[in-house]
């Protein structure tokens, strides 16, 4: 094991972000020169290619840091750390200092629904995951005020929502965001249209879904595959692959979102949490 790593840390950031360019594992990084440039800001910062990949994201020209890498990092520095207290309506984050076996409190980060509502933060993945979303508010915001030398000095980014602490550019006049925004159908770009059909899937149902993490993303994608009855693992044929996709991108093209997709009850298809991960292997969504 440690052999195989030092030969994988001995590759270049050129030749790593090949490799995860090629896998298609990140859709956030379609090039090698944006690939690469995580990684050898992820070396510098001391974090695994991996993580680099997973945890820095590109944004407005500048790489910031998730939430999930800021909790990491504050972890594992050994001058800090933080124990969280969450609720469906608030979390808040006791942030210390640590010196040697002894922790001495710096601060409280508070953030509420109510702070939430207040900043126009909606959508469905407040209502799907506010423990989620109000945590990653608040480890960003402590981060930022009690620990921001936790790892280097990156922007704060909250990946899990995707809102960025950058400020976005002035525009003439926007019309104010609804509770429940309109589903639009969105196009690949064009470098993306070497995907394979399972890589597409995958892209368009993080599109769809807005997924919390990669990991929800593809169990996502196989949950649906069952509910098509198409073969999870790995047998299916492209073409059957494909059925799925044009079934995804209809009902992105008529505003249908995934619950009402599946169970065409919006009300019962909260009460099942259909995006949740269940281990159903005959019918994955209780349907």
């Amino acid at each position: 094991m440690n052999n195989q790593l030092a030969t994988t840390h001995q590759m270049t950031p050129i030749q790593v972000a090949e490799v995860f360019v090629q896998s298609g594992m990140f859709p956030d990084s379609k090039s090698v020169a944006t690939a690469a440039s995580k990684l050898i800001v992820g070396r510098d910062l001391g974090l695994s290619d991996y993580d680099s990949m997973a945890g820095l994201h590109i944004i407005k020209g500048k790489v910031v840091l998730a939430a999930n890498t800021m909790a990491a990092a504050i972890k594992a520095s050994g001058k800090y750390d933080y124990r969280a207290k969450t609720t469906e309506t608030e979390c808040s984050i006791t942030f210390y200092e640590v010196n040697g076996s002894k922790k001495e409190e710096i601060g409280v980060t508070t953030f509420t629904i109510q702070d939430a509502n207040n900043a126009g933060l909606r959508g469905d993945n407040w209502r799907k995951w506010p423990r989620a979303m109000l945590f990653a508010r608040a480890i960003s915001a402590g981060y930022r005020e009690h620990c921001p030398d936790a790892l280097g000095n990156a922007a704060v980014y909250v990946h899990e929502h995707g809102e960025s602490e950058i400020p976005e550019d002035p525009r003439p006049s926007v019309a104010p965001q609804r509770d429940t925004p309109q589903i639009e159908p969105k196009k690949l770009p064009d470098q993306e249209g070497d995907m394979n059909p399972k890589e597409k899937l995958v892209h368009l149902v993080e599109l769809w879904c807005d997924c919390g993490s990669k990991v929800e993303c593809f169990e996502l994608c196989k949950k649906i595959m069952t509910f098509r009855k198409v073969a999870t693992d790995g047998t299916a044929t492209d073409e059957k692959v494909t059925e799925v996709i044009e079934w995804v991108e209809g009902n992105m093209a008529s505003g249908t979102t995934l619950e009402d997709a599946i169970l065409g009850d919006k009300e019962l298809a909260e009460e099942f949490e259909v995006v949740d991960i269940k281990n159903k292997e005959d019918d994955p969504w209780g349907t």
